[in-house]
């Protein structure tokens, strides 16, 4: 079966077919998604190219986790912020914070000295998260 989805972005190729498989998490009955992999196979990549793909088509809040900085770049790059929270910075996140036009809820595993990377494509300087 092929995966053509209306407002969908690009995942890959169809081995059998050779379609692209173009694909809306957001109508799925659970959107999540996690990228696994060995060393080497292009987890990294993956993650990047549906982030820049989600920036430059749609309308999300795209947040990113990212205790080793690797994504800094491409934040920065697409005009997100960057905010670096630690059990000694002055940046906090609260338990309930409102990012764009829907609340969420945000359950945080406390890391020190990590780095939270966030892009929101349409509301960029708005400073939600403090």
């Amino acid at each position: 079966q092929e995966v053509r989805d209306r407002g969908g972005i690009y995942y890959g190729q169809n081995v059998i077919s050779k379609n692209l498989i173009i694909a809306n998490r957001k109508e799925l009955l659970n959107g999540n998604g996690f990228v696994l992999g060995v060393s080497g196979s292009g987890k990294s990549f993956t993650a990047k190219r549906e982030m820049l793909n989600l920036a430059l088509a749609t309308d999300d809040d795209i947040i990113v986790i990212d205790p080793e900085s690797e994504y800094r770049p491409l934040i920065e790059s697409l005009g997100g912020e960057v905010v670096n929270i630690s059990a000694t910075s002055k940046n906090h996140i609260k338990e309930r914070c409102s990012l764009g036009r829907n609340f969420h809820e945000i359950s945080l595993i406390w890391i020190p000295d990590r780095h939270i990377s966030a892009f929101n494509p349409t509301d960029r300087q708005n400073g939600r998260i403090s």
